[in-house]
């Protein structure tokens, strides 16, 4: 008897999000520490300043994630996908021209509603 048992395709899912999760967001979250002497002394702020900026992301991801999960019900995830990967280049484009602080405290509110519209998507 033997019992031949079929692929389930939600591992693909699994796989492929845990792809993401290991090689976009990860990436990006632990290598702010990195930039972080760099960023603040080219733009003249104190490190409290620029750290402010990742707790308005947290906030912002939470908040984020209950509106883009209505939103992905509505949206084809095409769709949603390629307006996240237009949106989050014209972040990271943004992230290099910044001059002030005002303009990473916007940037950084929006990056986390990205990363879960990314997760959505997929």
């Amino acid at each position: 008897m033997s019992q031949q048992r079929k692929f389930f395709p939600g591992w693909l899912v699994v796989a492929s999000g845990f792809v993401i999760m290991a090689t976009c967001y990860t990436i990006f979250v632990n290598c702010m520490s990195l930039f972080q002497p760099l960023v603040v002394s080219d733009l003249g702020i104190t490190l409290a300043q620029y750290n402010i900026s990742n707790a308005i992301s947290t906030v912002v991801s939470v908040i984020g994630s209950l509106v883009i999960g209505h939103v992905a019900d509505k949206v084809s995830g095409c769709v949603l996908g390629s307006l996240t990967v237009i949106a989050t280049s014209a972040v990271l484009a943004g992230m290099s021209l910044v001059g002030e602080l005002w303009q990473v405290y916007v940037l950084f509110s929006v990056c986390p509603v990205l990363f879960v519209a990314a997760l959505e998507a997929e």
